[in-house]
């Protein structure tokens, strides 16, 4: 989905994807699987959406959500990793 929202840069897709991003998301937290993203990266990531709006940035609006997603599938996949490793999986 997201090669798709890129490749057609549609922001009907992207969103699509999104949300199915969140639905994993919820999902995988039901199951116990904890997603964690270090404190430090969301403030980051909060300090660059401040700044954007503050200076009607888009793009780095754009670039900042982008980047809290990315960080939210590597915390999932770390948490998939550790969740299996504790199941001897």
């Amino acid at each position: 989905m997201e090669t798709l929202g890129n490749i057609a840069d549609n922001l009907v897709v992207r969103l699509i994807s999104n949300d199915l991003r969140a639905q994993f998301i919820d999902h995988m937290m039901s199951l116990g699987i904890k997603p964690e993203i270090p404190r430090s990266l969301a403030a980051k990531t909060l300090k660059a959406l401040k700044t954007s709006i503050e200076t009607r940035d888009g793009e780095l609006a754009s670039v900042a959500v982008r980047g809290h997603f990315d960080q939210l599938r590597i915390a999932a996949a770390n948490a998939i990793e550790a969740r299996q490793a504790e199941h001897g999986i």
